[in-house]
């Protein structure tokens, strides 16, 4: 929460953050949809602590088991979940919990004292599967609609709050994106220089970084990608205690990722987790002892491309979902798609997946499937 109330200095009052805020003390229960980039998160969480500030308690949760344990009769409660039900795409467990348990969240949500704010990204919110969780659709604040998304007021009032002094030279890019929001906090955490190269190609700045990175013979840095690759291989979740805690599994994922950046595979796990905090605040952000890519556009970004440069590390140790979602069969019949950040596996890499797959099958583990 102390995270929140500092990040929350450098928003932006926006007709969508109001009607939020409107819609959330007369219904129980408001979805916050929209584009990754647009502002959800930090609209959700700017509203949470208004809420708070007029009595109620604010609970983050992504789990509805913690508004039936927590809920308390006559007490003002705000549940808030980010992604409610998954990141890119559905995610059955998550949307079985809310299905599992809709009415008696829908009973305890009656209750005038009890509230929940959800997050989802459009592409969820728009899925014929997010239906069964009805109650999650009863009242939808969408930010990419033509009542919600930025006017070129806030679109401007953002560029000065982010940019200052340098604000004049955003003016030609501020209907560029819909994202824009997002490439606001990054800019302000990378500082870049050249403000028209960034906001033309954003994630060239982390490109370039990544590059150097990795033909670069410094220690330190071979442990910032290694770092990186991990949270790509552990889908955006590496635990903080992977570093801390024996688990013969876990270290050989991470052994293998530091040969494949030219580091030892004895290298102290210390400078591994030296380096994720170095890295913090710029790529990754600590939530909840896990690390994570400060956003989902990023994330993208990242399993993109250590997906192209490190394949065989990534078929080999990647969890499933991640190989689910963002890996791509190549076959006559889409050889010339262009589909944004999705990794292209081509004949050459079958066999390996093929003993992959089997060999999680013998350790029961999900395997890996590949849309084609």
């Amino acid at each position: 929460m102390n995270v929140w109330t500092n990040n929350v200095k450098m928003f932006v009052s926006t007709r969508a953050s109001g009607s939020l805020f409107n819609c959330i003390r007369v219904q129980s229960y408001v979805t916050v949809a929209g584009n990754p980039g647009v502002g959800k998160t930090a609209t959700m969480r700017y509203v949470a602590l208004k809420m708070r500030r007029i009595g109620y308690r604010v609970v983050p949760t992504n789990t509805p088991m913690d508004i039936r344990n927590f809920s308390k009769k006559g007490k003002r409660m705000l549940f808030v979940v980010d992604d409610v039900c998954g990141q890119y795409t559905v995610d059955p467990y998550r949307k079985g919990r809310w299905q599992e348990m809709s009415e008696v969240i829908h009973q305890l949500l009656e209750n005038k004292y009890c509230k929940l704010i959800s997050t989802c990204i459009l592409q969820i919110f728009n899925d014929v599967k997010f239906r069964s969780v009805p109650f999650l659709k009863y009242c939808e604040c969408n930010l990419n609609s033509n009542e919600l998304c930025l006017t070129s007021g806030e679109r401007s009032n953002l560029a000065l709050k982010y940019f200052k002094g340098k604000a004049g030279q955003v003016r030609a890019f501020l209907e560029e994106h819909d994202f824009f929001p997002l490439l606001c906090g990054l800019y302000q955490k990378t500082n870049h220089v050249d403000i028209k190269s960034f906001l033309e190609k954003p994630f060239d700045f982390y490109k370039e970084e990544i590059d150097y990175l990795l033909v670069s013979d410094c220690e330190k840095d071979q442990c910032k990608v290694c770092t990186l690759a991990l949270c790509v291989i552990f889908n955006n979740r590496f635990k903080e205690e992977y570093l801390t805690r024996k688990n013969n599994e876990i270290q050989l994922v991470i052994q293998s990722t530091q040969l494949k950046c030219k580091l030892s595979k004895d290298s102290s796990f210390e400078k591994l987790h030296n380096a994720l905090r170095t890295l913090d605040g710029i790529f990754v952000v600590k939530v909840d002892q896990c690390y994570r890519a400060i956003h989902d556009q990023l994330y993208d970004f990242l399993a993109y491309y250590f997906g192209r440069n490190m394949p065989e590390l990534i078929i080999e140790h990647a969890q499933s979902d991640l190989m689910s979602d963002r890996f791509l069969w190549e076959t006559k019949d889409n050889r010339t798609k262009n589909i944004v950040y999705t990794i292209i596996i081509t004949d050459e890499h079958i066999r390996d997946i093929h003993r992959n797959n089997i060999k999680r099958l013998v350790e029961r583990r999900s395997t890996c499937c590949f849309r084609k």
